[in-house]
């Protein structure tokens, strides 16, 4: 996914303009992990933030980390259990993904943190503001959590509100999702939760998987065939045998949250996937290469920023720190020995997981949370069962210990879901659409001219559109339509006739829309039954896309193996040689009529 506040992942200078940073000197040589870091790395980078380990506040948050890693790996195995992933870097991925993309330093930390309280900020109030304004996605910067991904009107999409574990916390609907109402209001402060926060990120790459397999359901989906065939190799339980083929999945699904599923970085990750190459897959996590030779070395030719290449590494570089792995040879001298009790998982565990909700009764809508009591029991049940104490101390630089604790945690988990009659992985998707709250107008894909609309809520104006063929445009059942234009033509009359009809006639189990057509200068608007729109490919880089506004002039195109220029403003109107050789909007480019080029 791609970033906006926080774009800048490495410097992260767009967020921490004003925030300072640990200077070179003050690097630590032990009980800390140093992060925002570039590679090669060294002791003199100005980005260099880091987390004392130390700390109850520290200790709260890769407790939490953990917990919602291993509730990760527990839905994956469960929805998935063909995938073949490493276990350590899977599950706390989480952590670092916190640390890089927001961070867990003195300067931004919540300095009033309390581990006896079940709900704490992660961050103080200065810090949460920005992390929780539209648009933004909270420390983790799950910045499309508003969003059914792959995108509203494709099958099976689904967003972080379907979830039934964390709709009752994130207290918003999955109505304020679909109609976009949730993009455009302020994060819920759960997203910047101690011990919730992380269960969302969980959840939200849980869901990225769900929203490849979508994608790659569409034979238009420019990576379908390396998609498909990546994922028959991540299924191949051989690749257990190769520690660095292993380190795919992790790096795969770290790509697509933080790149995207179209960007190049996917591809190139998915090109190292499909071809295994020994060579490519030994220098995939190499924290000592620059980033151009960290590409030759993976066989990528993608020229954009370095940033997505960095990132997957990162994560890694962060929790190596943590685990105590030598980094000597990377440029990094740090040695941290890391310890937790038993009981100590058992109280963030229960802060955690009574914030996850469910449906006691399936048919019915309403949502119950999971009681501290049957937290506590499934916690004391797991220990019991692997014969742990609570006394029991657990070092994360030892591999067993590591082991017992995922162990523990997803046997807890478990131990809940037993409990509770559901799967903390349980949808509700009502469809995208609620038609007693949002109202659907469709535009026909072969509308002619240019309508205009203006919509407006309580006085304000909500919607300034031009309806280009194939528009979508939602409006608030207590909206009015203001116009409906074109060209001097109007029909805002029977637009809004049809607007105070569905609104008044609404039926959530038959929705309905407006369709809106204009065909020699005519006016024809009717009201049918709801279809979801039909995903179409997106339109390549440089060629004529008829949902596109083109305002500014002398815009090069190509269109059916012909370049053309539009010589005034235009949207919906296609370039076809004959409108050209009659001064159309569009003219072959080159020609005596082109403007552009004479």
């Amino acid at each position: 996914m791609k970033k906006n506040i926080i774009a800048c992942a490495v410097s992260m200078g767009c967020l921490f303009a004003n925030v300072p940073t640990t200077l070179a000197a003050d690097t630590p040589t032990s009980d800390a992990i140093v992060y925002h870091v570039t590679f090669p790395y060294s002791n003199d980078q100005t980005t260099i933030d880091t987390l004392g380990l130390n700390t109850q506040y520290a200790s709260s948050a890769i407790m939490s980390n953990i917990i919602a890693g291993v509730m990760y790996t527990h839905m994956i195995k469960k929805q998935y259990p063909e995938l073949q992933f490493n276990e350590d870097d899977m599950t706390t991925t989480l952590l670092g993904q916190l640390l890089q993309e927001s961070g867990l330093h003195e300067a931004i930390m919540n300095t009033d943190f309390s581990p006896n309280q079940a709900t704490q900020a992660i961050h103080n109030p200065d810090f949460k503001k920005i992390l929780l304004s539209a648009g933004q996605g909270g420390p983790y910067q799950i910045n499309d959590y508003s969003k059914r991904l792959p995108d509203a009107n494709s099958p099976g999409s689904l967003g972080l509100i379907n979830y039934d574990a964390v709709r009752k916390t994130l207290d918003y609907t999955i109505a304020d999702q679909d109609s976009g109402k949730q993009t455009s209001s302020l994060g819920p402060d759960a997203l910047d939760d101690m011990y919730f926060a992380p269960m969302t990120a969980a959840f939200y790459r849980f869901n990225d998987i769900n929203r490849m397999k979508q994608l790659a359901s569409n034979d238009w989906y420019v990576n379908k065939e390396a998609w498909d065939t990546c994922w028959t190799n991540l299924s191949d339980p051989l690749l257990a045998e190769d520690p660095n083929a292993l380190r795919l999945t992790d790096f795969i699904l770290n790509v697509v949250y933080n790149a995207g599923s179209y960007s190049a970085p996917l591809q190139s990750y998915l090109n190292v996937c499909v071809k295994k190459d020994p060579a490519q897959l030994a220098n995939m996590n190499n924290y000592n290469l620059s980033p151009q030779d960290y590409r030759d070395a993976i066989g990528s030719s993608d020229t954009t920023g370095d940033t997505y290449y960095r990132y997957p590494r990162q994560v890694s570089f962060y929790i190596d720190q943590l685990f105590g792995v030598n980094l000597e040879d990377a440029g990094l001298n740090i040695n941290n020995q890391v310890s937790l009790l038993a009981g100590q998982f058992n109280r963030v565990f229960a802060f955690a997981v009574t914030k996850l909700s469910y449906k006691p009764n399936k048919d019915k809508e309403e949502l119950t949370f999971v009681t501290a009591s049957q937290a506590d029991k499934a916690f004391k049940d797991a220990l019991a069962q692997l014969d742990i104490k609570s006394t029991d101390s657990f070092t994360l630089s030892n591999d067993s210990d590591r082991k017992a604790i995922y162990q523990l945690l997803d046997v807890a988990i478990g131990n809940v879901e037993k409990a509770i009659g559901s799967d903390f992985n349980a949808v509700t998707d009502k469809g995208p659409i609620d038609p007693t709250s949002e109202i659907q107008i469709y535009t026909d894909a072969k509308i002619q001219g240019q309508m205009f609309l203006s919509a407006s809520k309580a006085g304000a104006n909500i919607v300034n559109n031009w309806m280009t063929p194939n528009t979508h445009i939602s409006l608030p059942v207590d909206a009015s339509i203001d116009q409906m234009k074109d060209s001097g033509v109007d029909c805002t009359a029977q637009a809004q006739s049809a607007f105070a009809k569905l609104a008044s006639e609404a039926d959530p189990e038959h929705p309905q829309q407006i369709n809106v057509n204009f065909q020699n200068n005519s006016c024809m608007i009717s009201i049918g039954d709801y279809t979801p729109d039909v995903p179409v490919p997106p339109v390549p880089e440089g060629e004529w896309d008829p949902a596109k506004v083109y305002d500014k002039p002398c815009e090069k195109v190509l269109h059916n193996g012909l370049s053309y220029h539009n010589q005034w403003y235009t949207t919906g109107e296609e370039p076809t040689p004959e409108a050209s050789a009659n001064w159309g909007v569009w003219r072959i480019v080159g020609k005596d009529s082109d403007m552009c080029t004479n």
